[in-house]
C-alpha cells in the first residue's frame, strides 16, 4: 500500500500499466448487473455476498445448494486477487460453483495475479457456463499467463452460455496476441444472449491491424446494446484509434459505448480522428472515452470536447483526461464547454494528476454547477494540487449550489483534504435536500478522527440520501472512536438503503462498521 511521506506533495500512486490493467469504474452508464457486481450500483437490488478467502468462498457457494436455498437467486463476489491458486484449489472452486449453479444469478470472480494455469482458467469457465441461471458475470483473469489457445477456449465457452446477458471479461496482460484477440472478440460476438459486454485486452501485444480487427468483428455482435472495450497500453497508433471509433460508431444497435485508450501515444492526430467520428450522430446515447496519459495537450482536449458536445444525441458523456499536459486555462475552457451542454444529463470528468491549483478547481465546480441539465455528476480530482481550500470550494459549489444534482461522486483521494474541509462538507450535507446518491473518495488525505465524527453526524441527520459510498483508506489519523462514531451514525440513518464504507486498517473495525451498516439497511 502507498503512504505518502508528505501528504501535501503530488505523489503518483499507480503506474500506467497498473491503471490500465485494473477495471475502472468507467461503466457508470452501463446496465445495472455489471455495475452491481463491481459494487458501483446504487439502489435496493439483491444484496451481494462477498468473500476474499478461498475456503470461505467455497463454503458460501456450497450453502447456496442447501435444502432451503434463498427465495431469489443470489449475487456473489469472490476476490482472490494475488492469491496463488493451485490446480487443487481450482478444482475445489469448480465443485463449489457447480453446487451453487441452481441458485446463482450474478457472480464476480476476480483472479488477477493468481498464477492461474491456462487449463485451470478453461476449467473454471466451463463450470461457470454450465449455470443456466447465471445472467451476469464479471471474470477477471488479468496478469495470468492465459495465452493464445486458452483465451480462445474461455471465450468459446462464454459464447455458448444461453443465460448470460451481461459479461465483463478481463484478459489484460494475459499474453494474448492480435490473432487470439480477434478470435476472442469474434466468439463473444456470436453469443445469442449477451447484450452488455465489457472486454479488456489492455497491456497485450496487439498490432494495429489486430486492434482494428477486434473492433470490426464486434460490429457483427447484433445482440449488443452496451459495449466497453479496453485497449489501454497496447501501443495503439493515432489512425488505429480513429478507425476503432469509426467502426464501433456505426454499430446498428449500440446505445452505450466506452473506449479506453489510456497509455497509448494518440497525441493531437489521434484525438482529432476520434472527435470527428463521434461528432456525427448515431444510435449512441452514452459515450465514455478514457484518455489518461495519451500525450495530449490543452488544445487537443478542448477540440475533442467541442466535437463531442456538438453531437446533441449524447445524453451521457464521460471524459478521462488524467495525466496529460493540460493547463489550468485548458481545464477551465473544457468546464465552460460542458457548462453550456444542455443535452447532457449524466457527466463524468476526470482531471486527476493535472497541474492546476485551487482557483481552477473552484472555477470548474462553479461552471459545472451552472448546467442545470446535469442530474448525475462524477468529478475526479485525485492527486491534484488543489489543497484544502480548493477541495472545500469544490464541495461548497456542488453540494450547496447545485440543487439539480440527484447523484454526486467526488474523488479527492491523495489531496490535502483536511478536517476543516470535512466540517464544511458536513454543514452543506446536513442541509442538502435533493441529493439521493453520494460517493466520496477520500483516500490518503489529512482527515483525522475529528473530521470523521463531524461527517458521521451530518450523515445521521440527512434524511434524503438513499445511497452512500465512502472510501477513507490510508488515513492513519482516524482512531477507533472515530470509526465507531461513524458506524453508529450510519446505523441511526434509516433512509440509507445502500451503504459501502471501506478503508479502515483493523479488520475488527471494518467488520463492526459493515455489520452496523447492514443492520441499518434491513
Amino acid at each position: 500500500q502507498h503512504t505518502p511521506t508528505n501528504k501535501h506533495q503530488h505523489t503518483p500512486t499507480h503506474t500506467n500499466t497498473q491503471m490500465a490493467a485494473s477495471w475502472p469504474a468507467f461503466g457508470a452508464n452501463f446496465p445495472s448487473p455489471l455495475r452491481l457486481l463491481r459494487g458501483e450500483q446504487a439502489g435496493h437490488e439483491t444484496p451481494i455476498s462477498s468473500e476474499k478467502d478461498l475456503s470461505h468462498a467455497c463454503l458460501l457457494l456450497h450453502r447456496l445448494a442447501e435444502p432451503a436455498p434463498p427465495e431469489t437467486p443470489s449475487q456473489v463476489a469472490i476476490d482472490l486477487n494475488y492469491t496463488k491458486l493451485s490446480a487443487a484449489d481450482v478444482s475445489d472452486l469448480v465443485r463449489a460453483l457447480e453446487a451453487a449453479a441452481a441458485n446463482l444469478s450474478g457472480l464476480s470472480l476476480r483472479l488477477m495475479h493468481t498464477h492461474l494455469a491456462p487449463d485451470c482458467a478453461v476449467e473454471l469457465t466451463r463450470a461457470l457456463c454450465s449455470h443456466d441461471r447465471l445472467t451476469a458475470l464479471l471474470l477477471n483473469l488479468a496478469y495470468n499467463d492465459i495465452g493464445e489457445e486458452a483465451s480462445q477456449q474461455v471465450a468459446d465457452c462464454l459464447s455458448h452460455s444461453h443465460s448470460l446477458t451481461a459479461l465483463s471479461l478481463s484478459l489484460s496482460h494475459a499474453k494474448v496476441g492480435s490473432r487470439a484477440a480477434k478470435q476472442v472478440a469474434k466468439l463473444l460476438a456470436q453469443s445469442t444472449s449477451i447484450t452488455a459486454l465489457e472486454l479488456s485486452l489492455s497491456t497485450n501485444q496487439l498490432e494495429a491491424e489486430g486492434v482494428q480487427q477486434v473492433a470490426k468483428v464486434l460490429t457483427q455482435a447484433h445482440k449488443l446494446t452496451s459495449l466497453s472495450l479496453n485497449l489501454s497500453d497496447v501501443n495503439l497508433e493515432a489512425l488505429s484509434a480513429g478507425k476503432v471509433a469509426e467502426l464501433l460508431n456505426t454499430h446498428p444497435h449500440l446505445t452505450s459505448l466506452a473506449l479506453l485508450f489510456d497509455a497509448n501515444p494518440l497525441g493531437a492526430e489521434g484525438l482529432r480522428h476520434v472527435g470527428v467520428v463521434f461528432s456525427v450522430p448515431s444510435n449512441l446515447r452514452s459515450l465514455s472515452l478514457s484518455l489518461s496519459n495519451t500525450s495530449i495537450e490543452s488544445a487537443d482536449a478542448i477540440r475533442l470536447t467541442e466535437s463531442l458536445l456538438s453531437n446533441s444525441q449524447l445524453s451521457s458523456v464521460s471524459l478521462n483526461f488524467a495525466s496529460n499536459s493540460i493547463s489550468a486555462e485548458g481545464v477551465e475552457e473544457i468546464a465552460k464547454l460542458l457548462s453550456l451542454a444542455s443535452h447532457i444529463r449524466c457527466l463524468t470528468l476526470d482531471l486527476s494528476r493535472l497541474d492546476f491549483r485551487n482557483p481552477t478547481a473552484r472555477k470548474v465546480a462553479e461552471l459545472l454547477s451552472q448546467n442545470t441539465s446535469i442530474v448525475s455528476l462524477t468529478l475526479r480530482l485525485r492527486e491534484s494540487r488543489i489543497g484544502a481550500k480548493g477541495a472545500t470550494q469544490v464541495i461548497q459549489q456542488l453540494l450547496a449550489r447545485a440543487p439539480h444534482l440527484a447523484s454526486l461522486s467526488l474523488d479527492l483521494a491523495f489531496t490535502s483534504v483536511s478536517d476543516q474541509t470535512v466540517a464544511r462538507l458536513a454543514t452543506v450535507l446536513a442541509r442538502n435536500t435533493t441529493l439521493g446518491s453520494l460517493s466520496l473518495e477520500l483516500k490518503s488525505t489529512l482527515i483525522t478522527t475529528v473530521g470523521v465524527i463531524a461527517l458521521g453526524k451530518a450523515l445521521a441527520m440527512n434524511t434524503h440520501l438513499t445511497s452512500l459510498f465512502l472510501d477513507l483508506s490510508l488515513n492513519e489519523n482516524i482512531l477507533d472512536r472515530g470509526v465507531h462514531s461513524l458506524s453508529e451514525c450510519l446505523r441511526a440513518n434509516s433512509t440509507l438503503g445502500r451503504i459501502q464504507v471501506v478503508g479502515f486498517c483493523r479488520p475488527d473495525l471494518s467488520t463492526n462498521i459493515s455489520t452496523s451498516c447492514t443492520k441499518a439497511c434491513r
